[in-house]
């Protein structure tokens, strides 16, 4: 297992070029970058910002799912074609930082229709694959990928569909993290860890009231091998972060 951090983690003290140069100072060599705006998506932004990457490999880069994933799910031809200008834009982009993975939550507001919602995903996926990229779908509470076994169904239907798992995403909508690990088996590129405190409120691993040590340890017997990308928690300064990431990498390192 690698420990890897967003981009968004430092999005408080500074943009995501700022970011991207004090990744190293973290002591991680691995990243998600977030690129939340429309602006942030375009292939020149993209050129203008690697340098600043510094020998960390990317292999994640996610957008603002409410910007254009939600798009892919229309019924509207021109809706979708909106949606696919701007995965257009952001994969190109992935490609310039190196990544080969997109980090996909699709946002659909109608009842979810399990036919509909693979086609969409499938639509999504070749067109990724068209650029050399890999699409991955995570969890969400308000996402399409709600209910632990969304995932096996979707992926019965795209058989080579991997996804991350996000464990603030599985608390919110009230489900075991290990219905999700059961579904996912064996196809879990990354998890996106988070602790909790007594209230549940979401907070840096080793910050709340979690068993990490357990928590790794079934990763670990179910044959996870991936990333665990410290998810975000807002005002959370450099010191907290780098804390947070020798916590997990101690924790690693005794499996």
């Amino acid at each position: 297992m690698k420990v890897a951090i967003s981009t968004e983690n430092l999005k408080d003290c500074c943009e995501t070029e700022g970011a991207l140069s004090s990744l190293r100072e973290l002591g991680v060599d691995t990243a998600e970058v977030y690129l939340k705006t429309f602006y942030e998506y375009r292939p020149e932004f993209a050129k203008s910002i690697a340098p600043n990457i510094c020998g960390v490999d990317v292999p994640f880069v996610r957008g603002f799912s409410l910007n254009f994933e939600v798009n892919m799910f229309s019924s509207s031809r021109r809706v979708r074609g909106d949606g696919l200008y701007w995965f257009d834009q952001i994969l190109r982009s992935a490609k310039i930082l190196g990544a080969d993975n997109y980090i996909f939550r699709g946002t659909c507001f109608d009842e979810i229709n399990i036919d509909c919602i693979s086609g969409a995903v499938r639509e999504t996926y070749d067109f990724c694959a068209s650029y050399g990229v890999n699409i991955l779908l995570e969890n969400s509470h308000c996402g399409i990928y709600s209910k632990p076994e969304t995932f096996s169904k979707i992926k019965e239907r795209v058989p080579s569909l991997w996804g991350v798992l996000n464990m603030a995403e599985a608390r919110a909508a009230g489900y075991p993290i290990g219905m999700y690990l059961a579904h996912m088996s064996g196809a879990i590129a990354a998890v996106r860890i988070s602790d909790a405190d007594k209230s549940g409120k979401i907070c840096l691993p080793g910050e709340g009231c979690l068993n990490f040590k357990d928590i790794l340890q079934k990763l670990y017997d179910g044959g996870f091998d991936g990333s665990l990308i410290i998810d975000t928690v807002k005002g959370a300064d450099k010191d907290r972060l780098k804390h947070c990431i020798e916590y997990v990498k101690e924790l690693i390192y005794i499996l």
